[in-house]
């Protein structure tokens, strides 16, 4: 009993102190602060999932969207979170030498060993410039159109399930485009076929949801490294279970050690990586001029970033456009309209350049991410020292110290009126007219995603296809508003039959 009471009385007693220790931080920098007691109150909302992603955030931003930044507090980690769109520019681009790094934390969550070094994580001194130019590659044009017939392989897959399935049948579309992400992924990084939608049970499917789930002993993680990150650094627990990580390795390794010992090339991400890493020795020179490092493990490391970036992100990208597609039937004409006048053009065959001359679709897309964004904070970690400038009246000089970490509230700018009059209105015919860094649904600067045009061109692909052969309508349990994808049941209506598919 008496236990019970004395923790009470810690836990009051660090309260007190992280208030009045934390509060004036900001302060002191000519910064306005957000209350400390509300943002703790605030973030434990969002982690324990009491609240919608990012509509606390949302309350920040718009509750000071007059200041060009504010400073808040990520538990005991003080934050600045930047709001003006010019200002977003300079630290991400501009400047983007003072802030080559995100936050400390996925080095620290990602201790297991199959994710040590990949390129969301890695600090710019521990190899990251070396590690992108070796990837880079992989996106070109040319890659992108060889890669353009696996997608259809996989593409057809998925047409080929819909069109098998009964008039009074439904198909849950979240779980329909994870398998079609999952083996463009697959193939993409490995070489692996799976055909997820026939075999369902595939342990390639499993294991990459298993990778990119961050529920559980995960999630808890995160809430101990936000409370206190030097005791997680102490401990260090592993993020994923041991089996999926030798799952992983041992397939990558013997994927690998096969090519090599075959003399097969490959132009997938195993192959491309392979060829930093000759017989076991680690010293490789690449175009960007550095030396990288490379292991089989760290190769794995950049084939699995790939594999928890291309999975869910493209799954949840499609199905949101689907989603906004079927509740606006008018936006959708306009789409099948330009699929017919582009299959005009090319003699009714979708092919590579077909596909990308499909520009209303693509505004589809990005217009889906801007209201449904994956990720609605952007981070940055100051390398150098670095001083933001005053510029309205009132402002001071802000100093940022190596260390400090930047917020860039994404999704609260997505939804911005200023930025985008009508915000919760799909309008695909707004980009054009947008604001400069004021869409940022792949990252930006330097440290933007790089597969953007192949997670564009995949996207495009399936949407496209379905498109050609049926009409995406809603249904009775297709929900309103879709803040978390609990249920993501639509109808898929022939173009030629009356069939609806969940």
């Amino acid at each position: 009993m008496w236990s019970f009471v004395l923790l009470g009385i810690l836990l009051i007693l660090l309260i007190i102190r992280y208030y009045f220790l934390y509060y004036n931080y900001w302060c002191e920098r000519g910064v306005t602060a957000v209350n400390p007691i509300y943002t703790f109150y605030n973030f434990t909302e969002l982690v324990f999932m009491v609240t919608p992603r990012f509509s606390n955030l949302k309350d920040i931003y718009f509750k000071h969207q007059d200041k060009r930044y504010v400073g808040l507090f990520q538990y005991f980690r003080p934050i600045l979170m930047v709001h003006d769109l010019d200002l977003i520019k300079k630290i991400t681009i501009t400047d983007f030498e003072s802030f080559t790094n995100h936050n400390i934390y996925p080095n620290v969550l990602c201790a297991d060993k199959l994710f040590q070094k990949n390129v969301f994580s890695m600090a710019a001194k521990d190899g990251w410039y070396e590690l992108r130019g070796a990837l880079t590659p992989f996106f070109t044009g040319s890659k992108l159109r060889r890669w353009y017939s696996l997608m259809q392989v996989c593409s057809t897959q998925i047409l080929d399930y819909l069109n098998s399935c009964e008039r009074t049948d439904y198909v849950d579309v979240r779980d329909l485009f994870e398998r079609y992400s999952n083996d463009v992924i697959g193939s993409a990084t490995l070489g692996v076929s799976c055909n997820s939608v026939l075999d369902r049970d595939n342990a390639f499917f499993h294991g990459c949801k298993s990778l990119a789930d961050f529920s559980g002993m995960k999630g808890i993680t995160y809430v101990v490294y936000s409370l206190y990150p030097r005791l997680l650094k102490i401990i260090a627990p592993s993020l994923l279970k041991s089996k999926m990580t030798n799952f992983f390795l041992q397939l990558i390794r013997e994927n690998m050690l096969y090519r090599l010992e075959s003399n097969i090339v490959r132009d997938d991400i195993v192959g491309l990586l392979s060829k930093y890493v000759q017989s076991g020795r680690k010293e490789t020179s690449l175009n960007a001029g550095g030396v990288c490092d490379m292991t089989i493990e760290e190769v794995t490391a950049g084939a699995g970033t790939f594999l928890i970036a291309g999975f869910q992100t493209v799954a949840y990208t499609i199905t949101t456009a689907a989603y906004e597609l079927a509740l606006n039937p008018e936006i959708q004409e306009k789409v099948c309209t330009e699929i017919e006048e582009v299959l005009n053009e090319y003699n009714g065959e979708l092919t590579f350049e077909a596909i990308n001359s499909m520009n209303y679709i693509e505004n589809v897309i990005f217009e889906a991410l801007r209201i449904h964004l994956v990720f609605s904070i952007i981070d940055r970690r100051c390398t150098k020292n670095y001083t933001i400038e005053p510029v309205h009246p009132g402002e001071k000089p802000v100093h940022l110290k190596e260390g400090d970490c930047v917020w860039i509230p994404a999704g609260p700018i997505h939804h911005d009126p200023k930025h985008y009059p009508n915000p919760q209105k799909f309008d695909p015919d707004r980009f054009g007219k947008n604001k400069p860094f004021s869409l940022m649904p792949f990252g930006i600067g330097p440290k933007s995603c790089l597969g953007v045009r192949f997670a564009m061109l995949e996207c495009k692909l399936i949407l496209v296809e379905i498109l050609r052969s049926f009409d995406i309508v809603p249904v009775k349990k297709t929900i309103s508003s879709l803040p978390t994808f609990k249920d993501t049941s639509f109808g898929l209506s022939r173009k030629t039959l009356s069939t609806n598919f969940k």
